[in-house]
């Protein structure tokens, strides 16, 4: 079984683990940027440079894009996502979903979901109306999963209606599974799994970044018959048919050089492409 190789990637493929060395990649430009230049066709270059760069430098899973709304004006990470409009979201998160996944890179859509802050954003139980999660922050999400395809989902470390997102069996498996039919993994963001049990029967998949849960916790699980294991099996069945789709297990990670006065070209393209002058 190959290893995936995670790494960081809304602004462009980030910092993972050093498969072959600390290899540079293109800094892009914000994703919040390029949804400014309203064209999915910005999006899909911004996707293929990423897709591209991410096998040059030996890795095959992309933590990207980040399709959470902007709302709180002080939240650190709205640059890495495409601003506040769901329609516009979704638009510039498939197409870019889309570009990476072609490279045979496997798109993680991030932070499942109404992560909007990152004060107290382990413990902040965010209340939200079934109309506004459907009508503005879900739509996003379902875009990518019904019409771009991506292979997996990030939880988030908030709580949505008083479930912890990693553990919220209603986001995991009623809507996301059930209802938009994904059949991709989730994946929990660093650190952000809170439970064993909980977390298993709500329909989490993966733990990251270490498995402080689901490890020797989830085999007493098991064994205690608190968790089927039945859902072990979906967790890795998931898991390993995202990894046979994009030929992980077919080929092994190679090091190749990344063209990089032609990506630079490109982002600065998208750069001017997203500068807009307001009068």
């Amino acid at each position: 079984i190959p290893d995936l190789t995670v790494t960081n990637g809304p602004a462009g493929v980030g910092p993972g683990p050093q498969v072959f060395g600390n290899v540079p990649a293109t800094a892009l430009p914000s994703p919040l940027l390029l949804a400014s230049t309203w064209d999915p066709l910005m999006a899909q270059s911004y996707g293929n440079i990423q897709g591209l760069e991410m096998r040059a430098i030996g890795r095959n899973l992309l933590e990207a894009p980040d399709v959470d709304l902007a709302r709180v004006p002080v939240n650190g990470r709205t640059f890495e996502a495409f601003g506040e409009d769901p329609w516009l979201i979704a638009r510039m998160g498939v197409a870019n979903i889309q570009a990476i996944q072609s490279h045979d890179i496997i798109a993680m859509v991030k932070h499942y979901t109404v992560n909007n802050q990152e004060k107290d954003r382990n413990v902040i139980d965010v209340q939200v109306s079934d109309r506004a999660l459907r009508e503005l922050y879900l739509p996003p999400f379902e875009a990518a999963v019904r019409e771009a395809q991506v292979a997996s989902v990030m939880c988030a470390y908030n709580s949505v209606n008083g479930a912890f997102s990693c553990e919220n069996e209603e986001l995991l498996t009623t809507i996301l599974k059930e209802e938009w039919g994904f059949r991709g993994f989730v994946q929990s963001d660093f650190f952000a799994m809170k439970s064993t049990v909980k977390a298993a029967n709500a329909g989490m998949d993966l733990e990251m970044p270490q498995p402080q849960f689901y490890g020797a916790p989830l085999l007493a699980a098991v064994t205690a018959g608190e968790v089927a294991e039945s859902r072990v099996d979906d967790m890795l069945v998931r898991r390993y048919s995202a990894m046979f789709r994009f030929g992980l297990f077919d080929n092994a990670p190679t090091l190749s050089p990344i063209p990089v006065e032609e990506h630079a070209t490109m982002a600065r393209e998208i750069g001017a492409a997203g500068s807009v002058l307001l009068r």
